[in-house]
């Protein structure tokens, strides 16, 4: 089963795709709009510019779609956004349920300054006992200190719950490469607003070839 940071990536994830699925469709989008110009310029004066109104509406085109592009990008970097405040909420969560609620002082000081061997013996004897709340101070006494060999035996022998929390812990301490807004720009630097000179490549739409009949 899935832990919390794994369905909160894998939900977002979906809809960040969606919406670059949309910017990379934006050049076939921005062909077949059907920009203002052809509504505020009569048709006498079409016919007067000649072809000169395709320039016009590529144009147009062209800024509407760099337009949605920037709308998509805006919500693209809100779901990071969100994602990554969401994956920090999941991993406080996470430590708490990991971190042992009756342990005193002297339990913990005595956690922080046993040998690796020690702690992993103390959490064999807790979980054979069943006492998960003691087995917890051992699991998180070697996480405090990063002794990977404790860490590694916890979510060996430990319940299949504490492997799951520990990815969220994972997940909300790592810290992203990359702002949000260029995460964005390298994903999508593939699909870039499509220009006046593209539109014109692709010619006219038969519904904006009509509209300028008439």
């Amino acid at each position: 089963m899935p832990g919390k940071a794994q369905e909160l990536k894998a939900n977002y994830g979906e809809m960040q795709a969606q919406i670059l699925n949309e910017i990379a469709g934006l050049g076939t989008l921005a062909a077949e709009m059907d920009p203002d110009i052809v509504h505020k310029v009569g048709g006498a004066t079409l016919d007067a510019m000649g072809e000169d109104v395709h320039v016009l509406e590529a144009a147009a085109r062209s800024a509407a779609a760099s337009e949605e592009r920037d709308k998509l990008k805006s919500r693209y970097v809100e779901l990071e956004i969100e994602l990554r405040a969401a994956l920090e909420v999941a991993g406080e969560e996470a430590d708490r349920k990991l971190s042992p609620k009756e342990a005193n002082a002297a339990d913990l000081l005595a956690a922080a300054s046993a040998s690796p061997e020690a702690l992993i013996a103390m959490m064999d004897l807790a979980l054979s006992s069943g006492l998960e709340d003691a087995a917890k101070l051992a699991f998180k006494a070697g996480r405090d200190r990063d002794l990977e060999e404790v860490t590694a035996h916890a979510l060996d022998h430990g319940p299949d719950e504490w492997g799951e929390l520990f990815v969220d812990l994972v997940e909300a301490s790592s810290q992203p490469e990359l702002d949000p807004a260029d995460k964005f720009e390298m994903i999508a630097s593939r699909y870039p607003a499509p220009t006046k000179q593209d539109i014109l490549a692709q010619g006219q739409p038969d519904i904006n070839k009509y509209g300028m009949m008439r």
